[in-house]
């Protein structure tokens, strides 16, 4: 329903229209009876509500015209009126042709019922003059209630006017009394009207920003806000202002000496008397202090936290440079921290590692000065805990690598050293955010307390580290201890079955030559007793190998070059091996000289060079250099069998197949062997490191799976020079001139052998079972004896014994030792004493003759 509102006061007609529109009606407004006539004229209207008194044309005459209006006269009309509330005036208001009167106040509910009623109950008429005798009673009364309501008004708006006075006065009081409140507050308080444009701002506002008011009025105020605070004060205005919601928010406004303070703002939405929005008041109260309390507060907490991090992160993590790692990243995460950098020293204070956080450019130069093993100049200053910064660039040379020159004067380093129980193992360094200037000493004590803690913690994994190396080497040492057992207890075992095993091999080969003699050239027997001797053979040298692992093989050592002695051998190699592997040969110049038995290098070169063959297993390519070598404890350390000294290296390298680690540990064993079935005794390099120890050497062996092998030989280095040992070629040894030889072995059927043999070359023998039976036959004897033959290991007195007793009746008699094992009677440790002559057995009629001749041409 479309209704009209007529009446001069602005505030009935908001009232009125805020009820109406809440019923769901349109509604249309006049200020007075001229107005609402000019709006009737031109749209329909279901309903008036007018006021009577209003300048113009008042409420009646409005009435009386709406009534004589022929297009008008059906409207319903309701009069509502503060002014005339006598009888009178609600029977005027009807004979002029009002539905209803209504005084002021009256209940919306009220109100809304009458208006329905009026509504239901108006019935239409045609328009009405009254005659002009009713006319002109109507106008006497109309007429009377006017002055009446004139007088009444007029003394009413005498009344009002006095009252306004008086009203405006206690307003200027009370204005004046809330300017000298607001002056007089600690506050900054400051109104915006509903623009939100600021209009008033006290004393202590002014005083503040040092600006006049007319420069904070309206938006001039925003310039004093911080310029990284204003997108935020803006925004939260903004949403505040559709809704009228008080606001509350926090921002940084600059004083007038140039410097920013943090304000908690506090706004409240103002309505007039009217519930009317008509702008905010809102004061704003100075919480820097409690600002830095708070960062202070949580400063502190992020300090504690990276500490309970850190704790965490020490009882969990083993590993120092992923500790040193993550404490950094822990203090710059959580404390915001620009940068941080722990470094770890170790003697000397040199560093050893170190770790960083942060995207501080300036640790660069720091960085390149740990890498060539110096400290940076600025690191001396954690001695004293020395704080940098902030400020210009110092003339101090630390400056110069400074880690965070970037930040400029900006910047605050803070340098800490890490010690534990007095010790210091490194130190710590850390680059604070642009624009801190201090660093709490609450806090730089909790960050000395991480900083004790990382460095308890680092230096307990470094004891531990230290605990594992020793754990390590001991039990590196003890499978060592347990190796070299093993291999002693097998040269041993090897030692005790060669004795026997030699005596069973000297009377196969030593019967199997003479029968060979026995049954000519080119007959089958021949033939067949050669497949014997060869056997025989090489299980002599079986034999032979065992003795070189066990260290109990018979040498002669001689005073030698290695390089003249290898140089000698090349030719026999590249046969060995055969043309698909390279040799290169890199000789060392001013070598210095050893003491080896020639024999054994060619034993350890060939064995050396077959196995390289074989893990090249087609073309390839071996290497062969020497070259002098000093060992140094640092090296012994970590390699057992080293002892500190000069040695000649021998180096042996192939670029086969390779080993893995678990191989590279059994290699030396004996009968061990990669190779197939038939193809291998397992022996070869078992003889190689028995020859190796038996000179007083040692051995390194560097190999890796498809990256070959390098064996590293080293012989101790002799202190005096000798000529270079080749070997003589073989001459046919020359028959016995009928010379007397004792032939002592308590092996019977060598016995009879050795005898069949010296025979055969034309010497005299006494043969003797025992010992015993040996001093007997040369005191018996009416000749002199020119040699005494004699095995070595015997029943109740060794060879070296019963020489000594002979030699003390026969003072011209030589002697020549025969043995599968020595037992160290006249050789330490398989080396011969000086002027003694040995025959290994099993040995062949050639060895034998030419033994004897050189013992007896002395």
């Amino acid at each position: 329903m479309k209704i009209l509102i007529v009446d001069d006061k602005e505030e009935n007609r908001y009232l009125l229209e805020v009820l109406l529109k809440g019923q769901g009606h349109q509604v249309v407004v006049a200020a007075d009876g001229e107005q609402a006539l000019e709006h009737l004229q031109g749209e329909a209207t279901d309903l008036i509500i007018s006021d009577i008194l209003m300048p113009v044309m008042d409420g009646f005459e409005l009435c009386r015209r709406v009534r004589a209006d022929k297009r008008l006269h059906t409207i319903p009309f309701i009069v509502y009126s503060a002014t005339y509330t006598d009888s009178r005036d609600e029977d005027l208001a009807l004979k002029i042709g009002a539905n209803r009167f209504i005084v002021k106040p009256c209940e919306p509910d009220r109100f809304i019922e009458t208006m329905h009623e009026v509504m239901v109950t108006a019935k239409p008429s045609p328009p009405t003059v009254a005659p002009s005798n009713q006319q002109e009673g109507v106008l006497k009364l109309y007429n009377e209630r006017l002055v009446n309501k004139l007088e009444h008004k007029m003394l009413q708006l005498e009344k009002e006017v006095e009252g306004r006075r008086n009203a405006e006065a206690v307003l200027r009081e009370r204005e004046q009394h809330f300017r000298n409140l607001a002056n007089s507050s600690r506050a900054l308080i400051y109104t915006l009207n509903a623009d939100y444009l600021a209009e008033y701002f006290n004393d202590p506002y002014l005083a503040f920003t040092g600006r006049p008011l007319e420069q904070e009025r309206g938006e001039g105020w925003v310039a004093s806000v911080h310029p990284e605070d204003q997108p935020h004060v803006k925004e939260v205005l903004r949403r505040s202002r559709a809704r009228h919601d008080a606001y509350s928010l926090t921002y940084r406004l600059r004083r007038h000496d140039g410097e920013y303070r943090w304000f908690q703002d506090d706004g409240s939405p103002c309505y007039d008397s009217y519930g009317r929005f008509n702008g905010y008041i809102g004061h704003c109260l100075d919480i820097t202090k409690t600002k830095q309390d708070q960062e202070r507060y949580e400063h502190l907490n992020a300090v504690l936290k990276s500490i309970q991090d850190v704790n965490q992160l020490i009882i969990r993590e083993r590993d120092i440079d992923a500790l040193i790692r993550g404490a950094c990243r822990l203090i710059v995460d959580n404390r915001g921290y620009a940068a941080a950098m722990i470094v770890l020293t170790g003697a000397n204070d040199r560093p050893t590692t170190w770790a960083r956080s942060g995207t501080e450019p300036g640790f660069t130069p720091m960085i390149e000065a740990l890498e060539q093993g110096e400290l940076p100049p600025c690191a001396d200053h954690t001695a004293t805990g020395k704080q940098c910064g902030p400020g210009p660039p110092s003339s101090d040379p630390a400056c110069h690598v400074c880690p965070a020159p970037d930040t400029g004067k900006n910047a605050l380093c803070l340098h800490l050293r890490l010690v534990d129980d007095g010790v210091s193992i490194g130190f710590l360094i850390a680059v604070a955010e642009k624009g801190v200037t201090v660093v709490d000493p609450e806090e730089r004590q909790l960050l000395e307390e991480m900083a004790g803690d990382i460095a308890y913690a680092v230096r307990m994994l470094l004891m531990d580290r230290e605990r594992r190396r020793i754990e390590e080497d001991h039990e590196k040492l003890r499978k060592q201890m347990i190796q070299t057992q093993r291999l002693e207890s097998v040269g041993r075992l090897a030692g005790g079955v060669a004795h026997d095993f030699n005596n069973m091999l000297s009377v196969i080969l030593g019967y199997a030559e003479l029968a060979m003699e026995k049954a000519g050239n080119g007959t089958p027997l021949h033939d067949d007793l050669t497949e014997v001797f060869n056997a025989g053979r090489r299980s002599k040298e079986i034999t032979r190998q065992l003795l070189a692992f066990a260290r109990k093989q018979i040498i002669a050592p001689k005073v030698l070059d290695l390089n003249e002695i290898l140089e000698s051998m090349l030719k026999m190699l590249r046969r060995l091996i055969g043309e698909e592997v390279d040799i290169a040969w890199l000789p060392a110049a001013g070598l210095w000289p050893i003491r080896i038995d020639p024999s054994q290098v060619d034993q350890l070169l060939a064995n050396l060079c077959v196995n390289a063959r074989d893990a090249i297993g087609g073309v390839g390519k071996i290497t062969i250099e020497t070259e002098n070598a000093t060992i140094d404890e640092t090296y012994c350390a970590v390699h057992q069998d080293a002892v500190p000294g000069d040695y000649v290296l021998l180096a042996v390298r192939d670029d086969g197949c390779g080993m893995d680690k678990e191989l590279m540990d059994q290699i030396f064993e004996p009968f061990f062997t990669t190779k197939a079935v038939h193809q291998g005794s397992g022996l070869g390099l078992s003889t190689v490191y028995g020859i190796i120890r038996q000179n007083d050497g040692f051995v390194h062996v560097e190999s890796e799976p498809g990256k070959g092998t390098i064996f590293h030989i080293y012989f101790p280095r002799h202190d005096r020079t000798g000529d270079a040992v080749r070997l003589a070629e073989k001459k046919q040894p020359p028959a016995g001139r009928g010379e007397t030889i004792l032939l002592v072995e308590d092996e019977k059927v060598l016995l009879k052998m050795g005898t069949t043999m010296l025979n055969r070359f034309g010497y005299k023998v006494l043969a003797a079972d025992s010992p015993e039976a040996a001093i007997r036959l040369a005191t018996h004897h009416d000749h002199a004896i020119d040699l005494l033959v004699t095995d070595v290991v015997m029943p109740g007195m060794n060879g070296r014994d019963l020489a000594e007793q002979l030699h003390a009746h026969n003072p011209g008699i030589k002697c020549l030792f025969i043995s599968g094992y020595t037992a160290d009677v006249i050789a330490k440790r398989g080396v011969l004493d000086e002027g003694v002559l040995f025959l290994q057995k099993p040995f062949s009629l050639h060895e034998l003759a030419s033994k004897v001749r050189m013992a007896l041409n002395g």
